[in-house]
């Protein structure tokens, strides 16, 4: 299942209120060009948070439950970055429990997260 995401800057402001993480490279522009991306960058997990709500909604399905997750953050992302998020089924372990695959890329196509998920669904996959 592929599905694409644009970064919007509310999402990260959304996402900083919410979990309060307020790390200056998140929300502050001046602070954020001093540092080594040079503007402001997504929240790592605000990107894989986008992939839960795939594995939820989506594929395998709706009331997916996620017992693991797995990840290597390897790019930043930035504001208006369209992400591309690819979850694909790497093995079923048992019964109704699948490993499954997370892949992200930004607009040029480099990978920025990847990582591996462990869910509990109801959908045979």
């Amino acid at each position: 299942m592929i599905k694409e995401f644009v970064v919007r800057e509310d999402d990260i402001l959304y996402f900083s209120d919410i979990t309060n993480d307020k790390n200056p490279l998140h929300i502050d522009e001046e602070y954020s060009k001093k540092g080594r991306f040079g503007k402001r960058v997504a929240h790592g997990m605000l990107i894989l948070s986008y992939a839960v709500s795939i594995i939820g909604n989506h594929y395998p399905g709706n009331g997916t439950i996620l017992l693991s997750i797995q990840s290597n953050f390897k790019k930043p992302v930035y504001i208006n970055d369209r992400v591309k998020i690819d979850i694909s089924k790497n093995k079923k372990i048992k019964n109704n429990i699948y490993e499954l695959t997370i892949l992200c890329y930004n607009d040029n196509g480099e990978e920025v997260i990847d990582g591996k998920a462990i869910v509990l669904s109801n959908e045979v996959i």
